[in-house]
């Protein structure tokens, strides 16, 4: 597998801080979760995913739909073209 390495590059420690809230408040990051082991279904426990956790792996998720998105449309223009070239060779004598 190949890797893109990437830096994300911030003045200090507190903007780091503040980019990872700013995706976690983005992709609704939830401190408390339900407790599905418990017998109360409304209890609630700690996240076991860490905001930073979180914030990365929308971030993976975030260059997977932009290459989803990209190769998708680029796949349905390249099978319109193809169509259209088709239909265009038909002729009437």
């Amino acid at each position: 597998m190949e890797t893109i390495d990437l830096s994300i590059k911030v003045p200090d420690k507190a903007t780091v801080q503040r980019a990872i809230d700013g995706i976690a408040y983005r992709y609704n990051y939830q401190d408390k979760v339900p407790d599905t082991e418990a017998e109360n279904p409304l209890t609630m426990k700690d996240n076991p995913e860490t905001k930073t956790q979180f914030a990365k792996r929308m971030l993976r998720q975030w260059v997977r739909d932009c290459m989803k998105s990209y190769e998708v449309n680029k796949a349905m223009g390249d099978a319109s073209d193809a169509k259209t070239a088709e239909i265009n060779a038909i002729t009437i004598e």
